[in-house]
């Protein structure tokens, strides 16, 4: 009897010192997983509330319509955090794709798939300024000579561009549409038979009242727009008058004598078109190809009715043909006649007997990609 209660009253001493520790282990898994449970929400709450309330609110009008999935600590975050970069990686392509093409990889891409093109001519107030070259105008004058003798015979001279942009970068007028492969009109110098030549003569007209009442001749500009451009300088058809028209005033009389000396060179260029005939004449022109020059003389007196003459560069260059005129019996309808001495003798002394025309600067002839200047005529 005694030993059975001393075992009873061993197993309840027993019992009464274990409980305490499983008690205490029991509480402490619980704290653990209410904290573990707490950080998972926390983390899974902190990554995936903005998503999932935008889903659900999208399908449904902001009700769940299913549980949510449970996931442990690690799981949530790991997904959660993928997830953000996922966004963040997506935000900054979204970005760089709207920033400007500055970076290589975007600027190649832009230049690809959007090559700016120009529309053919368009009106000269919608040309970039920085695609317009901007030219100084031709000098005046600086001082005028009263020359004792009056002119004898007019020279009518044409240049090749071919020759003269070569040297010189060429461009149009931002008026101007295109350039045709012709000569252009140089001048329409008064000249006399001995050796000296006539230039910057005293006159009773002043520069700027002549350009002003140029300017306001609206079709002698237009005339002048078409047919003596400005290519290396502007204001070339004042700058003709101002240095040569001016000593040709004898003839050209009165208060419009700068006007009519002006008008008939422009129609003596319109007349003939010499680089045509040149192609289509028995000897069919080409450029870049040595004629006889006594051939090309003989083909160009046809055109115009008198001998001419040429101004080459290097020799066999074509630079100028020149055409010289006696004015006295009609000013405005000039008679060809054959070149004095003088100008003979100056093509002797720069050209060659075999001469060539040079290529054409086909630049000039594409209204887009033709230069265009600022002169305004």
């Amino acid at each position: 009897m005694k030993v059975f209660l001393f075992l009873v009253m061993l197993i309840v001493l027993t019992h009464s010192f274990t409980q305490p520790e499983e008690s205490k282990r029991s509480h402490e898994d619980q704290s653990k997983s209410k904290s573990s449970r707490s950080s998972s929400s926390s983390h899974s709450s902190y990554h995936k509330t903005g998503e999932h309330t935008s889903r659900a609110r999208s399908t449904h009008g902001g009700k769940h319509t299913h549980k949510r999935k449970h996931t442990t600590t690690e799981e949530s975050t790991s997904k959660g955090a993928s997830k953000y970069e996922e966004k963040y990686k997506r935000r900054r392509t979204d970005s760089s794709d709207e920033e400007p093409s500055t970076s290589k990889g975007i600027s190649h891409q832009k230049t690809s798939e959007s090559v700016p093109h120009q529309i053919p001519f368009p009106p000269f107030k919608y040309l970039l300024p920085t695609t317009i070259t901007a030219l100084e105008n031709h000098q005046k004058c600086k001082k005028y000579v009263n020359r004792q003798r009056t002119l004898e015979f007019m020279l009518f001279v044409q240049y090749w561009p071919g020759e003269h942009c070569a040297n010189d970068y060429c461009t149009i007028p931002k008026t101007k549409d295109r350039a045709k492969e012709k000569f252009f009109l140089h001048g329409y110098w008064p000249e006399i038979v001995v050796n000296q030549n006539m230039f910057c003569c005293v006159n009773q007209f002043t520069f700027d009242d002549v350009e002003k009442r140029l300017l306001d001749d609206k079709k002698l500009m237009r005339k002048i727009h078409k047919n003596w451009i400005s290519v290396s300088k502007c204001k070339v058809a004042m700058h003709q008058f101002d240095k040569h028209g001016t000593c040709a005033l004898s003839t050209y009389r009165g208060r419009d004598g700068p006007f009519d000396y002006m008008k008939t060179a422009i129609r003596l260029y319109k007349n003939m078109n010499i680089w045509k005939f040149l192609q289509r004449s028995e000897l069919k022109v080409e450029t870049n190809k040595l004629y006889d020059i006594e051939e090309i003389r003989s083909v160009v007196r046809k055109a115009y009715g008198g001998k001419p003459a040429f101004m080459c560069r290097n020799g066999n260059s074509v630079y100028e043909v020149r055409v010289c005129y006696d004015p006295s019996s009609d000013r405005f309808n000039p008679k060809p006649i054959r070149c004095p001495l003088k100008i003979e003798k100056v093509e002797k002394k720069f050209c060659d007997k075999k001469v060539m025309f040079k290529t054409f600067p086909g630049y000039l002839l594409d209204p887009k990609i033709a230069p265009r200047n600022d002169c305004l005529y």
